[in-house]
């Protein structure tokens, strides 16, 4: 079983995406009743990721080099990664 918000970016069709699992929609404007992940972990992790995302920008606007601030995929993973801890 696999439960889902009621975001509108889900796919429609997601009840059929295999045979073996059965997807479950919350009501709407349940989310944050019934997924306590909502209140408080999400906003503080993303809280931490845009203050890192800033003071990385600082630091590149220091940086003599006229190098603007680097954005991958690795760099968000990095500091997905250390803000967990």
């Amino acid at each position: 079983m696999l439960i889902v918000d009621n975001a509108p970016g889900h796919p429609a069709h997601l009840d059929d995406f295999h045979p073996n699992v059965k997807v479950v929609f919350l009501p709407p404007n349940t989310t944050s009743i019934l997924q306590p992940m909502d209140q408080g972990a999400i906003a503080n992790f993303k809280a931490y990721y845009l203050r890192r995302i800033f003071a990385e920008a600082v630091k590149a606007t220091d940086r003599e080099s006229g190098k603007t601030l680097p954005r991958g995929t690795h760099d968000s993973r990095r500091n997905s990664t250390e803000g967990e801890r």
